[in-house]
């Protein structure tokens, strides 16, 4: 993959990506054939969908602060508006760069100085916090009251199903480790190897193979 050339952005264009003038499709959809424009628009919706998931996270593990044991998805310390719990929720989730990076920026903002490239991912991780808590919001299933946010039970309960269902996908998969050990051939046949054509080391190194 070719590197890109970083470049000066005009005035406009700085200006549009300091005061968070920039949406989302705008950075992230790419601008080719209608098939490339269609693939990347199912990206961003399956990127909005796992910012939803990771939100939810934060209320379904919610903890009073002074007793610190579970608040029943509700959440203390955040503000009535949006923009405070946008900020309070994306304070306590870690790794957003799996929602974006500056990888996933398109050509137009990807080639951007370094300053600017960051600048935009945070304006756009929050625009996506902003976006799911809205969401959230004007369905009914988390609203302000008595000082904090609450989360409706039943939202609760489906990301509580779906870890419980990935937790067993994972668990039903059979784990195969082969020896960790970097002597020649030990541990293995010496003619199976070499029937298999097998180099030295090859069939050994701390490999852990997962089966369905």
């Amino acid at each position: 993959m070719a590197r890109r050339r970083h470049k000066e952005p005009s005035n406009t264009l700085a200006t549009r990506v300091l005061l968070d003038k920039v949406s989302l499709e705008e950075a992230l959809i790419f601008k080719g054939c209608q098939e490339t424009r269609e693939a990347s628009e199912d990206w961003l919706l399956r990127k909005l969908d796992l910012a939803r998931h990771r939100i939810i996270g934060v209320f379904a593990f919610a903890v009073d602060p002074i007793s610190q044991r579970g608040s029943e998805n509700f959440l203390l310390g955040a503000g009535p508006k949006i923009g405070e719990l946008a900020g309070f929720v994306g304070a306590r989730i870690t790794h957003w760069d799996w929602l974006v990076s500056e990888s996933d920026l398109n050509d137009r903002f990807g080639r951007l100085p370094r300053f600017y490239r960051k600048h935009l991912v945070a304006n756009l991780v929050r625009r996506m916090i902003v976006e799911q808590l809205l969401a959230l919001r004007d369905k009914h299933e988390i609203y302000y009251m008595d000082g904090g946010w609450q989360m409706i039970q039943s939202v609760a309960d489906e990301y509580r199903l779906g870890r419980i269902v990935a937790g067993e996908l994972f668990a039903h998969r059979k784990v195969i480790r082969l020896k960790d050990d970097h002597r020649e051939w030990h541990g293995v046949n010496r003619g199976q190897a070499e029937n298999r054509g097998w180099a030295p080391g090859k069939s050994i190194g701390g490999v852990a193979a997962y089966v369905s």
